[in-house]
């Protein structure tokens, strides 16, 4: 255990975590006003788009609404009248948001009505709001009114739900004499209210119309406020035609966003909730401070490290000096720290150095003889297979099996024959495969439980290889896989060109398979402890096939090696790629001498 920490140990890690949690306390203010700031004034620059969008399409549909009215005002509707209703009617059979035009006089006798039913008497139509709003008006500057949405009583058993658009007009009658009249169209309230419907501001936010006076032309919750149950907060708004501002309203604070609708006097009001608005502020709060605790923990772990770093290179260049001895001295570098103590294990270094020299040299080259020796021997035969052949061999003797005996003598000659290769390292494709194929034939009569196929294109024989690639493939596929099946086993070999620079060489086998995480390690060296345990309590590892792989991108370059394909309970394929060469003539290492 690490003794208790010295004054000046303490000094160091308290100054650096007090350091970092002043640093943490001011980011993690700094990034929570911040995130504030920025989602209020997106929120207000998004409410203000969107209101900016529907304050758009409602201008523009009024102005299409005064254009009508204009095109109605140049029609010579008193002494031309069923040719001006025909084109009236025209305009209402082709826009389905407008219900009906008509023009009046003062008195609320009919002109011209584009229906063709008889209106409601005139004493019901000077009560109208629409009619009475204009005759009352006094100023000449403003001689047009829209109407607070309502049902139209002017035709019979015709009773739309309407805003109705009406115009003062002059006009000259069939006797020459000026008078006073009214021009009205009646607009479908429901394209309206779907185009300020069709605008979100949050789960609970709306929009509404306010005309000049401040009364309400339309609103969401239109019913609820007829029925006395919901009270909107049109004092705030009384003086603002542009604006933008934060209230407090039933306990919510709303931004309120108002603008004027172009060619009237209708305000288009947005309201948002500022507590829906900024609802991701408390994720950002939680992950503030999730982040400002992680970032104080790793304060702590660091300001120990870094104190731990400045002390305790000194007390374990004491500690060294202390236990010197020959065999435990374990310091090969100097000790990184200060100059002073740099300078003291470079000298310490330079002693032991000296001591060890001789013998990490024999350790050195003792360990390098024996890897050697070791490969050397794996290279070229596995003592297991030769002596477990070797046995079989003397069980077909006993039995008398002579036959047998003869077959595997001559096959594993055969095998020997091209595991020298009279020293060439390069051999064609059909000795290699012959030299699996006598492996195979060694390996079938040993253990009876699997066939074997090999396909190889004439065209590939005497394509040239490096030797021993196919055989630690077998292997492996026996021995993994086909040897703990209950039914017979099959190995299939193919040999095949699929372009004119590569060849394939495919081993795949009916066995057990493996899962994702052994065929993920089984061409690396580095594998996980229980996964090297379970190799090595198998018989057959061969050459191996990281050998294989290593051998093959030594020769041939990164791009060709291996690639394995398995599932569980359905078998392995093993995939070799290699270049395809010029041919070559084969060495007949596979073949008796003579032959």
């Amino acid at each position: 255990m690490k003794k208790e920490p010295k004054s000046i140990h303490r000094i160091f890690s308290t100054s650096i975590i007090a350091i970092s949690m002043i640093i943490i306390a001011v980011m993690s203010t700094a990034l929570y006003y911040g995130f504030s700031k920025v989602t209020r004034q997106n929120a207000q620059k998004n409410t203000k788009e969107i209101i900016t969008q529907v304050n758009y399409r409602l201008g523009s549909y009024i102005t299409s609404i005064l254009e009508i009215s204009n095109y109605a005002l140049d029609l010579d509707f008193v002494n031309d009248k069923q040719i001006s209703k025909e084109k009236l009617q025209t305009i209402v059979n082709s826009r389905h948001d407008i219900v009906s035009i008509a023009f009046f006089d003062f008195d609320g006798s009919p002109i011209l009505i584009s229906d063709d039913k008889p209106t409601i008497s005139k004493n019901e139509i000077i009560r109208q709001e629409w009619f009475y709003s204009i005759i009352s008006n006094k100023k000449d500057d403003y001689n047009m009114y829209f109407s607070s949405p309502h049902i139209q009583h002017l035709l019979p058993q015709k009773f739309p739900w309407v805003i109705t658009y009406s115009q003062k007009i002059t006009y000259t009658d069939d006797r020459g004499i000026t008078r006073d009249g009214i021009l009205m169209i009646d607009m479908n309230f429901s394209l309206i209210s779907e185009m300020i419907r069709s605008a979100t501001l949050g789960s609970s936010g709306y929009l509404y119309i306010v005309d000049d006076s401040g009364e309400i032309v339309y609103h969401p919750k239109q019913t609820l406020i007829y029925a006395g149950l919901f009270n909107e907060d049109t004092e705030s708004i009384e003086n603002v035609v542009f604006g933008t501002f934060v209230k407090k309203y039933n306990n919510r604070d709303r931004l309120t966003v108002i603008q004027t609708v172009n060619d009237c006097k209708w305000r288009l009001v947005g309201i948002a909730y500022l507590d829906e608005v900024t609802e991701g502020m408390t994720t950002i709060n939680l992950l503030v401070i999730l982040l400002s605790l992680i970032f104080a923990l790793l304060s702590i772990v660091i300001a120990w490290f870094v104190t731990n770093h400045i002390t305790y290179p000194i007390k374990q260049l004491e500690m060294e000096m202390e236990r010197f001895d020959i065999e435990t001295a374990k310091l090969s570098k100097p000790i990184e720290g200060s100059k002073e103590v740099y300078t003291l294990s470079v000298t310490y270094i330079k002693m032991i150095k000296r001591i060890r020299k001789l013998m990490g040299d024999i350790v050195t080259a003792q360990d390098l003889k024996r890897k050697s020796e070791l490969e050397a021997l794996e290279a070229k035969i596995n003592p297991h297979f030769l002596y477990n052949t070797l046995d079989s061999v003397v069980w077909m003797a006993e039995q008398d099996d002579t036959e047998g005996v003869i077959t595997m003598v001559q096959a594993l000659s055969k095998l020997f024959r091209v595991s020298i290769s009279k020293g060439h390292e390069i051999i064609t494709i059909n000795e290699e495969i012959e030299h699996v194929r006598n492996y195979l034939l060694i390996q079938k009569m040993r253990y009876q439980n699997f066939d074997f196929k090999i396909n190889l294109r004439e065209d590939l024989k005497n394509c040239p290889t490096i030797k021993l690639l196919v055989q630690p493939v077998v292997e492996n596929a026996i021995y993994h896989g086909i040897k703990y099946l209950v039914d017979p086993g099959l190995i299939t070999i193919d040999v095949d060109s699929p372009d004119e620079k590569n060849i394939i060489i495919s081993v795949s086998d009916n066995g057990v398979g493996m899962d994702e995480e052994t065929t993920e390690y089984l061409l690396k060296r580095d594998k996980p402890d229980y996964l090297i345990k379970d190799i090595e309590n198998k018989e057959g590892k061969g050459i191996g096939l990281v050998n294989v792989q290593e051998r093959i991108q030594l020769t041939y370059g990164k791009e060709y090696g291996l690639r394995v394909e398995s599932e569980l309970d359905e078998g392995t394929t093993v995939y070799i790629k290699i270049p395809k060469n010029d041919s070559i003539h084969p060495l007949k290492v596979a073949q008796k001498e003579g032959k």
